[in-house]
């Protein structure tokens, strides 16, 4: 296995590098790994970086590069340090038809001694890049062969495209047709295209068939003829089909034919074998809506259910509600383990409190009263619990300090004491030395203490009187014990208010576990939302119906109610613990008694009501859910621990920071929620301690001053108040002030946002004294009344396309009333400027008529993207107008976005819904009446092939299922016209195919369809008219025919020998030559021969003759002719687009500049 994995290269389906690596350390971490020499290392990678055509990124981070860049540095990889076995899975996923192009040649070029095997689900690129090609289903290989072999095998024929007058007898043409080749079909004649299928076989009689169409074009009212091959991608439909057969059943759309379709339009239509409309269409529903305040509430309850299903099924958010709960508990618990602060309590005397004790003692051994008294000293010691460890110093013995004969107990300790002072200070509390004054007959006791600790002196003292008491008792007495016992004195009312002032109790802990809680539950609201801001949700959304004011008011009303349970079930576990009458129910009495639960509670409300709000705002400057999660939890927390703890630590008296600690309050209850919420609850336990404290001080405040006498305390005053929404401290109505300000100026905030009132003021502030645009009614004036100057902005370049050209006068001299009558879209000279210099969108305008699939490609950059951003409100329209359905965006865009329907680029799903209840929320965002929106979802989950998947979680689709669903999103409730950004990236080919189908029907409806793609046979299959678009300009407008014909380059010839050598393909080629001298032989392998015939005006007829003629000549056993694809007229086009990454440098180059000499007048 190590000698396969030297020779293998492998570039799977997603990017794997490493973001912080440059293109020139992946290529040689690889090589190393795959064993290359070291010493041409270097070297290999020049040469890979040159094919991948890399050079100039070579020392840029793989982050820094685009996504073609990405999947360019992913093959090279698998192919550098020359692997022999290379699989590519899925190399061009993701890339623009030129970078797809580019990454084909760069393949091509690697063919020669390499085995390459990739996977795809471009059907043209299989075509291109494979010798053979194997199609797959259930686990199985269903065909392989070479392309040419399934063409022939498996293919229909030969597509023959008419571009006519419409008013043409497409039954004719197709009698013409019939008259050279019987089985001859009409495949679709709508509009101005007629389509036939040429059956395999008949390509002999195609120079007569040609040259009888080439003579009667004038009679027909044909104007141009096009002829393409079977595509890998109908013999894939072809394969897959026979194995899963579809049980939809196809009809024919009666109404196709009686579309108002202008004189210039073109439709084209899927062949018939694609196209299945079910018995019960969707299109087939008369759609009534709702209204006024029905809409309203409608929308409401969509958008709320949304937030409560989200709710439900994101743990993250079920957790984080508990968590408030849990850090209560938690400190209810430990508070209960915490000694409470009050009068020190009772302290017995007794020697047993120390660990180890010796006691050393002397006495007159002559004595018998001494000798007595001793007795009795050490009796009482041998009777303790704990009983030390006795020095009779009298005693002959050797130890330390003791030289064996009796010594002096002061010697003795002072001994010790320069042995060890530690030991002297730790074990030598208590001492004793007796003596008998024999001429008085007194006893003489000094008793000897230690005075380190506090309580030995009166331990001492206890433990002499206890001897004598045992000495001189009678025997009946003799076990009696004299106790001592230390009473402190309670405290004074002045310092408790002193200990409270300089200790901080029940009120801050609490305060701060119940916001460290809450912390954790606000950062929870903004995950979602920062999920639905980035992934796009919440713009389809505005675009289908919602507003501001419904989706923040749902959004808000849901989220209070989870944080209301949240502060609900703290007030409960306050409840239980303080009917448990444990150590913290004089505590809690605070906030559950007395009227102040509702301060406590109107606290909770407040900050509910100001800092889910501002959750929402900050959750603006996160572009990652978890990195808003995090980011936002350490926020509360510093904005909750850390405040409460300064103003806490400043305001203890001794340290003299009381004005700091007043002015950081100010800063903290003005900005933070959090500040406002803990410092309140401890403001209310604090107030409720004070006055409980001070109550019996006022009467005394006339004769005697305490702290609690206000203007008569002293320097130790203190402050309370018996109105607890008092503005002064340690009131709370500051808080609660405070709180509502920021919850009004956080929901005003977020309203301007959602309604773009910010970038309107910058964009009058931009061009409001430059740009002063008035607009007119509809009525006979032409669209350019809707733009000030207009016969001043367009300024005609010698390339304009003419088809572009008359588009743009058609605009510009038809009336309002017109106009809106036959389109539904209206672009005039729309224009976008970044930076004040680059054009992303450079004065285009078109006009997009009912039935009609418009089709806009370009490459990435080309303004494609940004140009739907204009439409559907993501960007501001910066000259030029924009008409939809007879309503200008500049004045209304909301109405405007209410009419259209939109699939962008990049799923804006919410993953924790079903498909069906995806469907169900935004059919009641459109508005559309509750008892009809089960049969439309029903509908649409048919037609979109989505039965199975319904009652799914949208994190569970494919990639394919979930653009069925964006796409059925896009097509619920109606709208007057339907924008599809790239709809079927990632979809196999037969999910494709279905999913035109779909898209098909509603275009054969009525229904309007602007659609970008990367696909051109997308293209062909729906679009009627399409646009190319290269830097911000249109360079050609048409049917798709039209476009291949003129311009197109020739027509593509595939012959296959069954005699294979030089001689014959020289001499074929030869011949091809003499008769079309502008082609061009491609390549020759295998048998097959492929030769580019770009001749000016060619004769198909006179083409098909030289073959036939020739075909037994050089043994050609079968061969196809077909027209230049969409790909190639449009790759043409692409060749002048500017690439993105020096888009991105002049960008920053000229801004740069602009900025430095006019600052005034940067548009950033």
């Amino acid at each position: 296995m190590d000698k396969v994995r030297d020779i293998l290269g492998l570039c799977p389906q997603y990017n794997i590098l490493f973001d912080h690596l440059t293109v020139r350390e992946h290529l040689r971490l690889f090589a190393t790994l795959k064993g290359h020499p070291s010493n041409d290392i270097d070297n290999e990678i020049n040469r890979m970086v040159e094919d991948l055509m890399l050079t100039d990124k070579l020392d840029t981070l793989s982050s820094a590069l685009s996504g073609g860049m990405k999947r360019k540095l992913s093959v090279g990889i698998a192919l550098i340090a020359n692997s022999k076995v290379v699989v590519l899975d899925e190399p061009t996923s993701g890339m623009d038809p030129a970078a797809r192009r580019s990454t084909w040649e760069m393949l091509q070029r690697f063919r020669m001694d390499r085995t390459i095997l990739f996977t795809t689900h471009f059907m043209d690129e299989a075509d291109v890049l494979g010798d053979r090609i194997a199609i797959m289903g259930e686990g199985r290989v269903r065909c392989c062969g070479s392309p040419f072999f399934l063409k022939t095998r498996y293919g229909v024929g030969f597509h023959l495209i008419l571009s006519k007058d419409m008013n043409s007898d497409s039954s004719r043409i197709l009698q013409l047709v019939q008259k050279h080749i019987p089985h001859a079909q009409l495949e679709s004649a709508i509009s101005a295209e007629c389509k036939v299928l040429l059956p395999h076989g008949s390509s002999s009689a195609f120079p007569a068939l040609f040259e009888d169409i080439e003579r009667n074009k004038s009679v027909l009212q044909i104007f141009s003829i096009g002829l393409s091959e079977t595509s890998i991608e109908e013999v894939f439909m072809k394969i897959v089909e026979e194995d899963e057969p579809d049980e939809i059943v196809t009809v024919t759309n009666p109404q196709i034919n009686h579309l108002p379709i202008a004189h210039d339009d073109t439709l084209q239509e899927i062949p018939s074998q694609f196209i299945n409309v079910g018995p019960q269409s969707v299109f087939d529903i008369v759609i009534l809506k709702n209204s006024g305040l029905q809409l309203f509430f409608q929308q409401f309850y969509a958008l709320l259910l949304k937030r409560i299903i989200n709710s439900l099924r994101n743990y993250l958010v079920l957790f984080s509600a508990l968590l408030p709960f849990l850090f209560v508990i938690i400190s209810l618990i430990i508070e209960q383990q915490i000694p409470k602060p009050g009068d020190s309590p009772s302290l017995l005397m007794s020697l047993d409190r120390y660990e180890e004790s010796h006691v050393p003692y002397t006495y007159d051994r002559m004595s018998n009263t001494t000798v007595d008294f001793i007795r009795s000293y050490e009796k009482y010691l041998q009777q303790l619990p704990k009983a030390p460890n006795l020095i009779d110093l009298t005693e002959n013995n050797t130890r330390p300090c003791q030289d064996g004969t009796s010594t002096n107990v002061t010697s003795y300790l002072a001994c010790i004491g320069q042995r060890s002072l530690l030991d002297l200070s730790d074990r030598y509390h208590i001492g004793a030395s007796v003596t008998m004054n024999s001429t008085q007959n007194v006893l003489n006791i000094i008793a000897l203490f230690n005075n380190q600790p506090y309580h030995v002196p009166p331990l001492t003292l206890n433990t002499i009187t206890n001897a004598l008491l045992k000495q001189y008792s009678s025997p009946t007495m003799s076990n009696s014990t004299i106790y001592v016992t230390n009473h402190p004195l309670p405290r004074s009312l002045t310092e408790a208010i002193s200990d409270f002032q300089s200790q901080q109790f029940f009120g801050f802990r609490m305060a701060s576990s119940i916001v460290f809680g809450f912390g954790f539950l606000m950062a929870a609201y903004a995950v979602f939302l920062i999920k639905e801001r980035i992934s796009k949700a919440k713009h389809l959304q505005f675009l289908s119906g919602a507003n501001g004011f419904t989706f923040w008011c749902s959004t808000f009303l849901w989220d209070l109610i989870y944080y209301i349970l949240a502060t609900v079930l703290i007030i409960f576990i306050w409840a239980i613990f303080y009917w448990a009458a444990g150590s913290v129910k004089e505590d809690l009495k605070v906030y559950l008694t007395s009227g102040r639960l509702g301060y406590t509670i109107l606290l909770y409300i407040l900050y509910g009501f100001s800092h889910i709000p501002m959750t929402y705002l900050i959750s603006y400057l996160f572009q990652i859910p978890a990195s808003g999660f995090a980011w936002i939890t350490i926020i509360n927390i510093i904005t909750s621990q850390a405040t409460l703890l300064a103003i806490v630590i400043l305001a203890i008296p001794q340290l003299d920071l009381l004005d700091i600690a007043n002015a950081l309050e100010w800063v903290f209850l003005i900005l933070f929620p959090n500040f406002c919420l803990g410092q309140g609850l401890n403001d209310i336990y604090q107030n409720s301690f004070l006055n409980e404290l001070c109550e019996p001080l006022i009467p005394l405040c006339a004769f005697v001053p305490n702290p609690c006498c206000k203007g008569n305390c002293g320097s130790n005053c203190v402050s309370y108040t018996s109105n607890y929404l008092s503005w002064e401290k340690p009131g709370v109505g500051r808080f609660v002030v405070f709180m509502v300000i920021q919850s009004i100026i956080c929901f005003a905030a977020l309203f301007a946002i959602d309604y773009r009132l910010f970038s309107k003021l910058a964009y009058w502030i931009r061009h409001g004294f430059t740009n002063n645009q008035t607009y007119v009614e509809f009525g006979n004036n032409t669209i350019s009344d809707l733009v000030p100057g207009a016969d001043q902005l367009r300024t005609e370049e010698p390339g304009d396309d003419a088809d572009v050209k008359a588009e743009v006068e058609r605009l510009q001299s038809t009336s309002h009333f017109e106009l809106i009558q036959t389109d539904v879209l209206v672009l005039n000279q729309v224009e976008k400027v970044y930076n004040g210099v680059f054009h992303a969108v450079d004065q285009i305008s078109i006009g997009v008529k009912h039935g009609e699939c418009f089709g806009l490609l370009g490459v990435n950059g080309a303004g494609k993207t940004t140009t739907f951003k204009m439409i559907t409100g993501d960007e501001t329209v910066d000259s030029g107008s924009i008409i939809l359905d007879g309503i200008n965006l500049k004045e209304n865009m909301r109405r405007a976005q209410r009419c259209m329907g939109y699939c962008p680029q990049f799923d804006a799903l919410i993953d924790l819904l079903t498909g069906e209840e995806t469907l169900y929320m935004f059919a009641r965002l459109r508005g559309v009446q509750e008892h009809l929106i089960y049969l439309i979802v029903e509908a649409l989950i048919d037609l979109m092939n989505l039965r199975k998947h319904a009652k799914k979680p949208v994190y569970a689709y494919s990639g394919g299922n979930k653009r069925k669903l964006s796409a059925a999103v896009a097509l619920i409730g109606d709208p007057s016209i339907i924008f599809l950004d790239e709809p079927t990236t990632g979809m196999d080919p037969k999910a494709r195919r279905h999913f035109w189908n779909a898209i098909a029907q509603c275009r054969d409806h009525g229904k309007p369809i602007v659609l970008t793609s990367h696909s051109m046979e997308e293209c062909e299959a729906l679009c009627t008219r399409l646009a190319i678009m290269v830097n911000g300009k249109f360079k050609c407008l048409g049917s798709i025919q039209h476009l291949k014909s003129k311009f197109g380059a020739g027509y593509t010839l595939m012959a296959k020998l069954n005699v294979f050598d030089d001689n014959r393909v020289n001499g074929f080629y030869s011949i091809i030559r003499q008769q079309f001298p502008h082609s061009e032989l491609k390549e020759a392998y295998e048998g097959f021969v492929h030769i580019h015939v770009n001749e000016p005006d060619l004769s198909l007829a006179a083409l098909f003759r030289v073959i036939e003629s020739y075909k037994q000549t050089y043994s050609i056993e079968n061969y196809t002719v077909s027209q230049t694809t969409l790909e190639q007229v449009f790759l043409n086009f692409a060749r002048s687009q500017l690439d993105p990454d020096e888009l991105r440098r002049r960008l920053r180059g000229e801004a740069s500049y602009l900025d430095k000499c006019f600052p005034c007048c940067s548009s950033r």
